[in-house]
């Protein structure tokens, strides 16, 4: 089973995203070709380069897409994605995505999910990040997301709705959703956009550190600004691997702590409880026989068991934030 962690020291946008899956083999032609799927071929290109980032090279991609006016509604996202041909695990990832971000930002709001209109999230560059990343881990045969914990940032930032503080509130409403654990890295810019954001809610498992996995290959994806640290997003490809708990507890049942131990002798002595006297139903081990009917002592082994305004200028307006 193939996994993939996303490392996010700096953050996470939408195009960052899409580049690191790039960096970690992802051909411009399988982008090129959902773009086409999307309907999009003629009001969108995309921009490939190889940039540096306090010294370390990375992908950096940019969807170039013309001006929207008109803003878009979850249900034509939604029809979009369904009429464009892709795979089942895509069109779940893409769909769930969108929905999440819809969900965030009908709590933002005070309105049904329904009658959010998406702003800068609509435009057609967050569409492509959105179903490009999706597509591109598909492609890649990744099966389950992982990420790691996610940096607050900070700042201001300017959008449809004015000057908002950073987090802007619909990340929040979607960290919210995920209890998400955050961290500061120091860093007083947006570092997580709202794409990047509902990617993640919708995608990963789990947030936190690695998953245990053979490492096969990183991408690197490179955010459109330099920050005080390499501002890349690290995508880490392996397969998964059994840790030595699991595999012992494979080959001789679950593991029982010291503490469990003592749990279950408690339970022995309730006269109440003829069950428990004997055998654990949940554990399937073996109990003390009943007082003044003892056999020998049983001994038990144990085990510990957006094109991202992220970093942004504060005041510049933005389109699907790139970072």
């Amino acid at each position: 089973m193939r996994l993939a962690y996303f490392d996010c020291p700096t953050g996470i946008a939408g195009d960052m995203a899409i580049a690191a899956l790039v960096g970690a083999g992802l051909p411009l032609t399988v982008l090129e070709e959902t773009v086409a799927q999307l309907g999009l071929a003629n009001e969108v290109q995309l921009q490939i380069e190889t940039v540096r980032r306090q010294g370390q090279a990375a992908i950096a991609v940019t969807v170039q897409a013309q001006p929207q006016t008109n803003h878009r509604h979850l249900p034509e996202i939604e029809d979009r994605i369904r009429r464009a041909n892709l795979s089942e695990r895509a069109q779940t990832w893409s769909l769930a995505t969108f929905r999440a971000l819809a969900i965030a930002e009908g709590e933002v709001h005070g309105i049904p999910v329904e009658q959010v209109h998406f702003h800068e999230v609509g435009a057609l560059d967050a569409i492509v990040d959105v179903v490009g990343t999706c597509v591109g881990l598909d492609w890649l045969g990744v099966e389950r997301v992982f990420c790691s914990a996610l940096p607050v940032g900070g700042g201001y930032v300017r959008c449809d709705h004015g000057r908002l503080p950073v987090p802007v509130p619909a990340v929040l409403k979607l960290w919210e959703s995920r209890q998400v654990p955050l961290q500061d890295n120091g860093i007083a810019a947006e570092l997580v956009t709202p794409t990047g954001a509902a990617l993640m809610v919708a995608l990963a498992e789990r947030f936190g550190g690695p998953p245990p996995l053979a490492l096969e290959k990183i991408g690197l994806g490179a955010g459109h600004r330099d920050l005080p640290i390499p501002n890349i997003l690290r995508l880490w490809l392996g397969t998964a691997v059994e840790t030595p708990e699991k595999t012992l507890e494979k080959k001789q049942g679950p593991m029982v702590t010291p503490t469990d131990r003592r749990s279950h002798n408690r339970n022995d002595r309730g006269a109440g409880n003829p069950v428990g006297r004997h055998q654990s139903p949940s554990l399937g081990l073996p109990r003390r026989s009943p007082v003044g009917k003892r056999g020998p002592r049983l001994q038990f082994s144990t085990g510990l068991h957006e094109k991202g305004a992220a970093g942004a200028p504060a005041g510049s307006a933005v389109s699907a934030r790139s970072r």
